[in-house]
């Protein structure tokens, strides 16, 4: 039940998602930070032997991004929430599955620092009367507000924080609608029914494809919308100045 309040928070997730394989990284420390276009692109197979270490050994700041600084402890709470949503077990892991997750993970916080530095650059944010509906929003969907409490309390959060996250989440929605028009994208029927026919010839007992017609469209306008979000990080990335630590 907890997990409603992060729910909400799709913008975020989003980003997260749709920028993967366009993290770039260095080694050193700081003295020898490179500007971006100088660094070595992650989706070319080049990895940081330092992406391997153990969290002990990892440094309390392990990024910076615009001078932001990305610690340790959010790089850790990063790669949980990874595993939580894919529902793995840590245990389980590898050492190179560690390495990949580590780095999927901060691909993620830089890519959302650099959508939050965006956001606050452009001044897109939510007026007070949307924070407040999308904060009766999360409460609606609890029995009680001893339950809604109770999945803060899980959560670690306080109102306050629910507040300053939807705050966030909200003025992102806010500006990747300005910059990148999102609800502009459409699906045709051909690219429509390419999708069904892929899916059907390895799913057995298809449903037919007017049955899920609205699904299926909304599944391409998601991917379509990530892939203008990907771009976009990466074009945000190229100008700015981002060191990774580890």
């Amino acid at each position: 039940m907890q997990q409603k309040i992060i729910i909400i928070l799709a913008a975020i997730a989003i980003v997260g998602a749709a920028a993967g394989g366009i993290f770039y990284f260095t080694r050193g420390d700081s003295s020898q930070a490179n500007s971006l276009p100088d660094l070595v692109n992650v989706a070319g197979n080049n990895i940081a032997p330092a992406a391997n270490a153990p969290a002990a050994e990892l440094p309390d700041v392990v990024a910076r991004v615009n001078g932001e600084e990305i610690k340790k402890t959010d790089l850790q709470s990063s790669e949980a929430q990874i595993l939580a949503g894919q529902q793995v077990d840590p245990a389980t892991l590898t050492d190179e599955n560690r390495k990949q997750l580590r780095l999927q993970a901060l691909d993620a916080l830089v890519s959302n620092a650099l959508i939050r530095q965006a956001t606050a650059a452009s001044g897109a944010a939510a007026t007070e009367e949307e924070i407040k509906a999308q904060l009766e929003t999360v409460k609606g969907q609890f029995e009680d507000a001893d339950k809604y409490q109770a999945a803060l309390t899980a959560q670690g959060m306080s109102e306050q924080d629910l507040l300053v996250m939807i705050t966030m989440d909200l003025g992102i929605q806010k500006y990747l609608q300005q910059t990148l028009d999102l609800t502009s994208v459409t699906v045709t029927e051909e690219e429509l029914k390419e999708l069904y026919d892929k899916e059907a010839a390895v799913v057995k007992d298809m449903p037919a494809l007017e049955e899920i017609h609205d699904q299926y469209k909304a599944f391409i306008i998601q991917q379509k919308q990530q892939q203008k979000i990907g771009e976009h990080v990466k074009d945000l990335a190229g100008k700015g100045q981002i060191e990774v630590l580890i």
